[in-house]
């Protein structure tokens, strides 16, 4: 659809306009627009438009870009852009004009529309949320400064791409304000006090007398202001564990910053200023408090460096330190945007109460929610909308704190939490059929994860839970390449698997042929690199009559004593040993009688010994018989007495 940008309608001596549309902007009278907007949260705007003659391909309008302009004051104009995510007819009013309503969302809301799961590895917060910024082709300005930990392994399980990159930045403390410009919006990613901008001019008037006036619809004042000041505690700490270096002591402790609380009273003219607020100059906030006793304590802090601890514990507590004063004002201060300072001029009156602010204190709107009313017939619509119903061209509602206070998103997004174990296939390089490191760690595909290529960068290291494990001693059963592993998440936190145990499937059978071999429980290898004949086994055979234990050594199959070496056979003992030629030679033990015999190119040599005596044999058939004092050889017929 074409985006209209004809003359702007603002210069026919409009207060507020729509500047920009997918339909013919000079078609349409902007009635009211009503925004909502939060720092690191997509803004959301709602847009009554009167309109001469029907829209054309009504349908296709969700999903076009539409632009508002507010004048202001001074000269310029600000602008209002966003894309249409619903569009509504609601009929026409009494001057014959087609009414619509038009919800407005940022460009990164429609992350909303994507739900993926997919593993970022070697990355920094910051790395991973502009990656899918340019992937989704939004307008972003990174202004972040800070130096974030680098995630070895990030998981987006499930989750909208606008709730996994939110819940990053929440981690991270980075949030975002929007600049709007007559065609687009440009989201702003910032982490420190340093990114945000005077608004223009910085000075806003404080307005106590309420009389109504004129001159009050288009002027840029303070119209009230209350405070809120909340007790938070004073101390968070983190703590995690790193099995690579057990004994690190991973504890971080951040205090909480003291927040310089105060600035204009909630009062009208000669109100005095509410006893017990805090006062500028005298009091900061969370004095006096235990750290003890108001200490957050989390476990895991998600972090394998100290450092890491040191930056989440310091994002927490200024997340903390944030929500310790706000101030809300109603104005109707037009250059007071989401994310801009300002400074509160000619303040009122404090009398021997409290403090008179600085005229160098600066507050920043973390929060903004107005109202601004459009033209229809060359004039203000009248409304009951605005201070003491009093019509207001433009009024706001703004949530504000101290500028020299960092602020830092709270953290509202959940993390993903797998509920239960998942199976995976482990993985390693081309070519290999086992892949490890020296703890015996392994890596996998997940079935879910559509961007990996089933080798040795599908994920990280991932621990193998073994049945026994200690220094230098214990059970090591490596899964192979191929194998399908279950993998378990510990705390359920995506970005912590562990691999629990093995199953079999249609590829990977098991070893014996069931259900007819069920009575067997076998422990069978596989030659590395060899053919499914190739395997050390250990089975034992449970049928009732046929019970066994059988053990195969595909090549070797050596025994270190230490001491004695006993063995209890109730009935026959059997050893043979054969080559691939003729060759073959066994040991039988039974309670009566011991048999060494030897079978060559020759045929066999034999040595019996029973309670009859000792027999000794050759492959010729010759053979000498010993028994009590005789002894007999039978070849020559000879007996010795």
């Amino acid at each position: 659809m074409v985006q209209h940008t004809t003359e702007n309608p603002l210069k026919r001596n409009r207060f507020a306009a729509v500047t920009s549309a997918a339909f013919q902007p000079n078609d349409v009278t902007l009635r009211w627009l009503r925004g909502t907007e939060r720092l690191g949260q997509p803004f959301h705007y709602e847009v009554k438009l009167a309109i001469t003659t029907p829209i054309q391909n009504f349908a296709s309008v969700p999903g076009q870009s539409l632009t508002a302009g507010l004048k202001l004051k001074g000269g310029g104009t600000r602008f209002f852009n966003g894309v249409i995510t619903r569009f509504e007819y609601v009929g026409l009013d009494d001057t014959e004009h087609l009414n619509y309503l038009a919800e407005l969302r940022p460009w990164v809301f429609l992350l909303n529309y994507r739900t993926n799961s997919r593993i970022f590895q070697n990355k920094t917060s910051i790395e991973i949320i502009t990656a899918i910024f340019q992937e989704n082709k939004g307008n972003f300005k990174n202004r972040t400064m800070g130096r974030f930990p680098r995630r070895m392994f990030c998981v987006q399980h499930g989750e909208t791409d606008l709730d996994f990159v939110s819940r990053l930045m929440e981690q991270d403390g980075i949030y975002y304000y929007f600049e709007h410009g007559q065609d687009r919006h440009d989201l702003v990613l910032v982490d420190n006090l340093s990114s945000h901008e005077a608004c223009m001019p910085e000075n806003v008037e404080t307005h106590h007398n309420l009389r109504p006036a004129g001159n009050l619809h288009r002027d840029d004042v303070i119209l009230d202001w209350s405070e809120i000041v909340s007790l938070q505690p004073n101390t968070v700490v983190l703590k995690d564990y790193d099995h690579e270096k057990p004994a690190a002591e991973l504890t971080s402790v951040a205090r909480v910053p003291t927040v310089r609380i105060g600035g204009i009273p909630p009062a009208k003219d000669a109100r005095q200023r509410l006893s017990g607020a805090p006062r500028v100059a005298s009091q900061t906030a969370n004095a006096g408090a235990s750290s003890k006793l108001h200490a957050t304590f989390n476990y895991p802090g998600c972090y394998k460096e100290k450092w890491h601890g040191d930056f989440y514990a310091t994002v927490r507590a200024e997340e903390l330190a944030c929500s310790t004063y706000r101030a809300r004002i109603e104005t109707t201060a037009r250059q007071i945007t989401t994310g801009s300072t300002f400074k509160a001029a000619n303040p009122y009156n404090y009398g021997d109460v409290g403090a008179r602010p600085k005229s160098t204190q600066r507050f920043m709107a973390i929060a903004n929610d107005f109202t601004i009313l459009g033209e229809l017939g060359g004039g203000p619509t009248r409304s009951a909308t605005g201070h003491k119903a009093e019509c207001f061209l433009y009024h706001s509602a703004v949530e504000i704190i101290p500028a020299s206070t960092q602020y830092r998103p709270p953290r509202r997004t959940p993390l993903p939490v797998i509920k239960g174990p998942q199976t995976a296939v482990v993985v390693g390089p081309r070519g290999e059929t086992i892949a490890t490191d020296r703890y015996g760690r392994i890596k996998v595909q997940f079935f879910w994860d559509r961007e990996g290529n089933k080798d040795e960068n599908s994920s990280c290291w991932i621990r193998v839970a073994q049945n026994w494990a200690g220094k230098g001693f214990g059970c090591l059963l490596i899964p192979r390449i191929g194998q399908e592993v279950v993998v378990d998440f510990v705390h359920g936190d995506p970005d912590r698997p562990l691999i629990t145990g093995l199953v079999y499937n249609g590829s990977n059978l098991p070893p014996e042929v069931l259900p007819a071999n069920k009575t067997r429980s076998t422990f069978r290898t596989h030659t590395d690199g060899g053919t499914i004949a190739d395997y050390n086994e250990l089975r034992f055979e449970d049928r009732p009559g046929c019970e066994e234990v059988f053990l195969k050594a595909q090549k070797d199959h050596n025994v270190e004593v230490g001491n004695n070496y006993a063995i209890d056979v109730k009935k026959q003992y059997l050893l043979t040993s054969a080559s691939a030629a003729a060759s073959r030679s066994s040991i039988e033990v039974t309670p009566d009688k011991i048999r060494l015999s030897v079978t060559g190119a020759t045929g066999l040599q034999a040595i019996e010994i029973s309670e009859a005596g000792i027999t000794l044999m050759n492959s010729q058939g010759a053979s000498i018989q010993m028994s009590g004092l005789s002894v007999m050889i039978n070849n020559e017929a000879l007996v010795v007495t």
